[in-house]
């Protein structure tokens, strides 16, 4: 326990040499101030998203209902406690049946997707996306989305509890702009008269539920995505929105940005939105998850991320953004192994096609880490600090903060590919009286570190690593303890 801490401001001293020659880039201190207002930021980054490969039932069962995706859902449960706390995922309608005899529906496949993510304490972010097995029966019913929207919600509240579904998150048709989803193709009458049905069946059951959309691509305002908030925003009360779903993908500056710009254009186009927060639900670095990329293996990615979190804590209030997703649980796709958007990676075992084995990557790492940030933003300052090289300190409380964290990210924002490091070298300026009060430990993630990937590739890249090999490649997995005190409790 830190005491008579609020007179004090805390000095730490960072230099950050080059990992290419070593030598000495700048040397600056970052300013702590623990005797200023601390503001409530909250964990916004606890969620992340997958997709079966496409929309057929066939393919959505195989994939989601897989032994290989209820041990990745389990190894994302595993990280600290809320690290990750919401899993968005498309076409979750695809594991419905449509009984056309007695117009109803099975929910058994749906449920066993449920119920293990339950199991693992891990919320859907239940995309309402897809059609129930005999669509075409189904599609003839008299407001069928009314009726699926509101049974399935029925139902899961009698099986888990209204308290419980009141957490989920519902929300409307992913990016109906494109092709690639609107497998229907639904017109914008036919869409907003989704819109309206799906509403209209949820709020059947209660209204009290978070409902969210359009869920579109953040590009100059789509058809689908503008008749959708002009829709809502002229029948608030029939919509019922929570949050204002966006996607956007790119740079980490680009997206920050963007999400002030589309702010600033909802209030002015839509201004009973100013009210409303928004949330960007894919906020990843690039575009398809599937592309094979070096940089996405390794501390770069991981790194995008933290840049991200840093970015979102310095300008959220200006965009009033709820929530963020990385949109990262997908199953690598063999050859690839950690290439790929994923934060975690799988391997055939002895060549057997039905028995793999998942490793962790930095990008899992990352988010383990992230969540030893507090939910209250503390004032720091910089002072010669590499542009490179970005931080936030956290608390626990907002006043008399007895616990600090903070996360310190050296990456470069613009260029995915730079293969350099930054070794950051750093000490803590603490009054004299705390020497023997203060607790600290200091984690690390670095491409100058073994990591998973890098022992893979050390390894002559096995395609069905051993034994050995593999408790190789698990030895350099998560973060590094390189620095702590006796008096540390972990």
């Amino acid at each position: 326990m830190i005491t008579s801490i609020l007179s004090w401001v805390l000095a730490l001293e960072l230099s950050t040499f080059s990992a290419i020659n070593g030598h000495d880039i700048t040397k600056g201190k970052v300013y702590i101030n623990l005797n200023s207002s601390a503001y409530y930021m909250g964990h916004f980054w606890h969620n992340s998203g997958l997709s079966p490969p496409n929309s057929e039932p066939d393919t959505v069962r195989n994939y989601l209902l897989s032994s290989d995706m209820k041990k990745n859902l389990m190894y994302i449960s595993g990280l600290p406690t809320g690290a990750i706390k919401y899993e968005r995922i498309h076409w979750l309608f695809s594991l419905v049946s449509f009984d056309v005899e007695t117009t109803s529906f099975n929910f058994t496949l749906l449920d066993e997707l449920m119920d293990w993510m339950k199991t693992l304490d891990l919320l859907p972010i239940f995309e309402m996306m897809g059609t129930p097995v005999n669509s075409e029966q189904f599609l003839k019913l008299n407001k069928p989305w009314k009726h699926l929207c509101y049974n399935t919600v029925k139902h899961y509240c009698e099986r888990f509890g209204l308290n419980y579904v009141q957490k989920w998150k519902f929300e409307f048709w992913n990016e109906i702009d494109s092709k690639q989803y609107n497998v229907f193709g639904f017109s914008i009458v036919e869409y907003l008269n989704y819109i309206k049905e799906c509403t209209v069946g949820i709020h059947k059951v209660s209204k009290s539920f978070t409902v969210m959309g359009p869920a579109g691509v953040l590009k100059p305002w789509t058809n689908y995505s503008a008749s959708f908030l002009k829709f809502c925003h002229e029948k608030q009360t029939l919509c019922n929105l929570t949050y204002i779903t966006y996607h956007q993908k790119g740079y980490p500056m680009y997206i920050k940005d963007g999400a002030i710009k589309y702010r600033n254009n909802l209030n002015k186009l839509y201004p009973k939105f100013a009210g409303l927060q928004m949330a960007n639900d894919e906020a990843d670095t690039m575009t398809g998850w599937w592309k094979a990329t070096p940089w996405r293996e390794d501390v770069r990615y991981a790194s995008k991320m933290g840049r991200m979190v840093y970015l979102l804590y310095k300008s959220a209030w200006k965009a009033d953004i709820n929530f963020t997703s990385f949109d990262n649980s997908f199953l690598n796709q063999e050859p690839f192994t950690f290439e790929q958007r994923t934060l975690l990676a799988r391997f055939t075992i002895n060549h057997d096609t039905s028995h793999h084995q998942f490793f962790e990557k930095p990008s899992y790492s990352v988010m383990g880490l992230m969540q030893m940030l507090g939910d209250y933003v503390i004032t720091a300052r910089r002072h010669r600090i590499n542009k490179n090289v970005t931080y936030v300190f956290t608390s626990v409380s907002k006043n008399a903060p007895s616990r600090i964290s903070g996360i310190i990210v050296g990456t470069n924002d613009f260029d995915m590919n730079e293969d350099k490091s930054t070794a950051i070298l750093f000490k803590f300026n603490v009054p004299e009286t705390w020497k023997n009060e203060v607790k600290y430990a200091v984690y690390m993630i670095s491409n100058l570190l073994p990591h998973p990937a890098k022992t893979f590739h050390d390894l002559n890249n096995p395609s069905s690593p051993s034994a050995y090999q593999r408790k190789l490649i698990r030895n350099s997995q998560a973060s590094y303890k390189f620095a702590g005190n006796k008096y540390y409790i972990q």
